[in-house]
């Protein structure tokens, strides 16, 4: 979050919203939620989604509750630390309004004024990561992990530091390779290899196991140089073998705790299910 200083969202209150007619969540550095299903994980990461956009409520009508005759309404509540007093967004709920009102929008933007959300939620899929991307960069890594080997390429680029450390970690978590590797499939695109430690065979993005992308861009999170400042992630342990389960952790609190490790970067709050 950018802003005054370094801060934090302390908390978030839901309203009529999917599941959530009247709950809060309180948020720490790095928060894990954990739950059956139905419970209303997922839904608390959908509503990180609206803090990127107040101004829009399209979704809104796909989203909320009806309790009979009652008006629907989604409200999200948050205190920012340092600030003594919560900042609530609501959105009332008309069956054709699709678009805040001149009044409604200028009452947000004062409200977020000074503040903006840099917030990205991941539910990372195997055919995302392993498909080549345009080398563009201004490309950011996409919700699903659309543009990975760009997002791979920029750091080795802009990062070798940290490319070299990832290259270090890759080797630590899956023995059988030793490096990060590209390729241009066609003009313009890259796609991203692992070389394997004996031998040297390379194995491209889209032969790999779905463990391994799973658990290698989890991992590259935390080694990227400027991550967004609010991560919200789906089941990161989904399809990863438990021998891995361990490093992936270790990544989300190097995300959020970078000063125990000694890291010049800011902290990045970690909202995980």
């Amino acid at each position: 979050m950018q802003g005054k200083g370094e801060a934090m969202i302390k908390y978030l209150k839901f309203k009529n919203f999917k599941s959530l007619r009247d709950a809060t969540l309180p948020l720490e550095p790095f928060t894990l939620i954990v739950g059956p299903n139905a419970s209303g994980k997922s839904t608390a990461l959908a509503g990180l989604k609206a803090l990127k956009s107040p101004e829009s409520r399209a979704f809104i009508n796909e989203t909320c509750l009806s309790f009979g005759s009652e008006e629907k309404e989604l409200s999200i509540e948050f205190q920012v630390e340092g600030e003594t007093e919560p900042r609530t967004l609501d959105w009332p709920v008309k069956p054709t309004a699709r678009d805040f009102t001149a009044s409604e929008l200028g009452t947000r933007q004062e409200l977020w004024k000074n503040i903006h959300l840099a917030v990205q939620v991941y539910h990372f899929l195997p055919d995302s990561l392993s498909t080549s991307s345009p080398l563009d960069p201004l490309l950011k890594l996409g919700p699903t992990g659309q543009h990975f080997s760009t997002v791979l390429d920029q750091l080795r680029d802009d990062g070798p530091e940290s490319f070299e450390a990832l290259n270090q970690e890759v080797a630590r978590l899956f023995p059988e390779f030793d490096r990060i590797l590209f390729r241009t499939p066609t003009k313009g695109n890259r796609e991203f290899q692992l070389r394997m430690k004996n031998g040297g065979h390379v194995v491209p993005a889209r032969d790999l196991s779905e463990g391994t992308l799973l658990a290698l861009a989890l991992v590259t999170l935390s080694y990227l140089p400027n991550p967004p400042e609010i991560i919200g992630l789906e089941e990161p342990d989904r399809g990863i073998h438990p021998r891995l389960l361990g490093y992936v952790r270790d990544s989300l609190y190097r995300l959020a705790y970078p000063d125990a490790l000694g890291l010049d970067r800011k902290p990045v709050q970690v909202i995980a299910t």
